[in-house]
């Protein structure tokens, strides 16, 4: 049961959801259904975190190509510029963007 417990944890199902499991292998009738459904809702989760650090790993890739193509430069741009090319340094004179 510890194993079963530990292995559960791993794949990030809470302790809620394990006594779930836990309850329904305890019943009369296998809990096939209701343990895919939880599965599938961790398995879609899991999918979505990927993408969205796939989507972070692409602009940091970014922003740190923008920030050494300024690397050799005596006045480095601010991390705000290379982030955000549009904004305006400040003290650069002209007139501040509404943002």
């Amino acid at each position: 049961m510890l194993r079963f417990i530990r292995q559960a944890r791993d794949l990030g199902l809470s302790l809620a959801e394990i006594r779930t499991v836990i309850g329904l292998r305890r019943g009369e009738t296998p809990p096939g259904r209701e343990v895919i459904t939880l599965l599938q809702s961790h398995l879609d989760a899991i999918d979505h975190k990927i993408a969205s650090l796939q989507d972070l790993r692409q602009a940091m890739t970014g922003v740190l190509r923008a920030a050494a193509a300024h690397a050799d430069q005596t006045d480095l741009v601010p991390l705000f510029e290379i982030i955000d090319p549009a904004s305006q340094r400040p003290g650069a004179g002209g007139a501040a963007r509404p943002g």
